[in-house]
């Protein structure tokens, strides 16, 4: 008889549907230097750049080259990019040396207008940019933390931090298969820094990418 059952479960276990491997979670990182190192001498493969609908474009993209600045402006410019939220337009330009097979990209993304942006906003554009991300077959993404008077009163940079971890978990949780994307890269100023590590470090929840989830 327990031979009989051993026989049985072994036979159950061989056809058992494999699970699917799920995607791992990237490593949150941080290049604490904005204001003492550009954006263009850090090593990534995607690089994202928010835009506030009916504002210029950013005079200060925080690029040592004047030639790689010069380019995203005039690209921004020539496209007829709003920044209205949920816009969205990929470039193509000369970043330090890529981590993937891929080339180098720059996602500008559209915030909307100041008056109306809040946490769910933050959310949209994390995960417009993870998901662009995840397409490319980045392996690092980098995503700046810069202060904004037009933003940070409705969401400061510990806000910032939990909704971008919630974006990337939400991202992950949709997928089925491991992907290239291993690194999340915060360029950020060392002050900032510390409160970002703040927001990382809130559990998500349900819910956490709704705009109720604003932190003070």
């Amino acid at each position: 008889m327990i031979k009989h059952i051993r026989t049985k479960l072994t036979a159950a276990a061989e056809v058992a549907p494999s699970q699917p491997q799920v995607a791992e979670m990237p490593n949150f990182t941080f290049a604490a230097v904005m204001g003492r190192k550009s954006i263009d001498e850090i090593s990534t493969d995607l690089v994202l750049v928010p835009v506030l609908c009916g504002m210029n474009v950013p005079r200060d993209l925080h690029t040592k080259s004047s030639g790689v600045g010069d380019f995203i402006k005039a690209a921004i410019k020539d496209s007829g990019f709003e920044g209205k939220r949920g816009e969205k337009l990929l470039l193509d330009t000369e970043l330090p040396g890529s981590t993937a097979s891929s080339s180098r990209h720059v996602l500008v993304s559209g915030l909307g207008r100041h008056d109306q942006f809040c946490a769910g906003t933050a959310f949209d554009v994390f995960v417009q940019c993870i998901e662009e991300a995840i397409r490319l077959n980045a392996v690092r993404v980098t995503i700046p933390f810069a202060p904004n008077r037009g933003t940070g009163s409705c969401l400061n940079m510990k806000g910032m931090g939990h909704k971008l971890k919630a974006a990337v978990a939400h991202c992950f949780s949709r997928l089925d298969a491991p992907v290239s994307l291993k690194e999340v890269q915060i360029y950020c100023t060392a002050q900032a820094k510390s409160f970002i590590q703040q927001g990382l470090a809130i559990p998500v929840g349900e819910g956490a990418h709704n705009c109720g989830g604003c932190e003070d």
